[in-house]
């Protein structure tokens, strides 16, 4: 404890120390062999026959997808949307649905 002012004891803490925050980093993995659906959380786009893996859940560690470009929706699996994920190009991937 320290003393501080008159008869006021403050008792000693240590300042506070914030998680460190870090990317999600894969993996490679030896062959290509995820199609899209598939989870890529440990090797990434390396695992996935497409060359493409999303990260579509708010935990680091997890949701990740292989997904593939497209021009349009039907060229996703069922209940998969085309979407452009970043402006430019021939940026559009295959998104799986939110839930």
């Amino acid at each position: 404890m320290a003393v501080g002012c008159g008869d006021v004891r403050v008792p000693e803490t240590s300042p506070a120390v914030a998680p460190v925050l870090t990317e999600h980093r894969p993996s490679q993995a030896l062959a290509a062999t995820k199609s899209v659906g598939e989870d890529c959380t440990q090797a990434g786009a390396s695992e996935c026959t497409s060359g493409v893996c999303l990260h579509v859940r708010p935990q680091r560690e997890s949701g990740y997808v292989c997904s593939q470009r497209c021009v349009s929706s039907a060229e996703c699996p069922p209940q998969w949307r085309c979407s452009q994920i970043y402006p430019g190009p021939n940026n559009q991937m295959c998104v799986p649905p939110a839930s």
